[in-house]
């Protein structure tokens, strides 16, 4: 998500996770995640309270507000809204282009079968499902 938001042509707006804020996400390192957010956003002290690897909702909405406020004079951005439920999303935002995938690998599928039948583009960086028949 963090080399996405940096494209110029391209608008983070929704945000969907079944997670409001978690410190344990998976992850290949300890602060890979944090480290991240932080050159994103130009902050070398995001996160330092956080204990653990953070994530969820309430990480990505929290991303997108800052790294797109940091462009606006106020100094703040609220045009992304977040969802528990992928399929609430893409039940109230028609007007989206795209949906990016990045759940754990066994919803991937779900998720890019519901969003197809929306006529949404999926993006997807893992496989698609775990199993093969």
């Amino acid at each position: 998500m963090a080399s996405l938001i940096q494209i110029l042509h391209f608008r983070l707006s929704r945000y969907a996770d079944p997670n409001k804020f978690t410190t344990d996400y998976v992850d290949w390192s300890l602060n890979g995640i944090r480290d991240t957010i932080r050159k994103t956003l130009g902050d070398d002290s995001w996160g330092e309270t956080i204990k653990g690897i953070p994530g969820g909702r309430d990480i990505g909405q929290e991303l997108v507000q800052k790294y797109y406020g940091k462009s606006q004079a106020s100094g703040k951005y609220k045009g992304c809204a977040s969802y528990e439920d992928y399929r609430e999303l893409l039940e109230k935002e028609r007007d989206l282009n795209a949906i990016k995938i990045m759940t754990p690998d066994h919803l991937h599928a779900a998720v890019a079968i519901a969003s197809l039948k929306k006529g949404k583009h999926v993006v997807t960086h893992k496989p698609i499902a775990n199993l093969y028949a």
